[in-house]
């Protein structure tokens, strides 16, 4: 059974059990890249970007497959994820075609290494885009104390002196 929510919308195939297929159509479309890129993109070039969002998804899709994770269902996160890496992909292979986003050759080459840095960590199972999975890495926060005094210093030491010994 194929799903449309909207006109020119996602487009995903359902399990039988109703879950979404990770590496079915684009994760994201037209109104999704304004938003990523922060330009308003004529009309006329939505069919064009749509394109392109589908065609730069099967590339993750292909990432995904390396691990088997096109049969899972994506963590609530990783469907962001890839909105984002979708128009970041797209974009990097529409330049010259749409007046959204206008990259510097410096600009599309930062893009590029990071878009396949990306790719790559999907590929190799280093962030795991699947609900209920661990990845090898995984995108993290922390927070490091700093000291402003010698005093502050010394208690930061000591703290993690303590927190070292157990």
């Amino acid at each position: 059974m194929d799903l449309v929510p909207a006109q020119d919308s996602l487009h995903y195939r359902h399990y039988q059990g109703g879950e979404l297929m990770a590496c079915d159509g684009r994760y994201a479309n037209a109104d999704d890249y304004q938003a990523v890129w922060g330009c308003e993109v004529n009309p006329d070039y939505e069919s064009i970007i749509n394109r392109e969002l589908d065609l730069s998804a099967s590339q993750i899709h292909a990432a995904m497959a390396a691990v088997a994770a096109c049969d899972c269902t994506l963590a609530d996160w990783a469907t962001q994820y890839l909105k984002h890496l979708n128009c970041i992909i797209a974009a990097l292979t529409l330049q010259g075609a749409c007046p959204c986003p206008n990259l510097t050759a410096e600009e599309v080459r930062i893009y590029m290494e990071w878009a396949n840095t990306r790719l790559e960590e999907v590929r190799t199972g280093k962030i795991e885009l699947c609900t209920g999975e661990t990845g090898l890495d995984y995108p993290a926060f922390a927070v490091a104390e700093i000291a402003v005094t010698d005093f502050a210093a010394r208690r930061i030491w000591e703290n993690y002196r303590k927190r070292s010994r157990t």
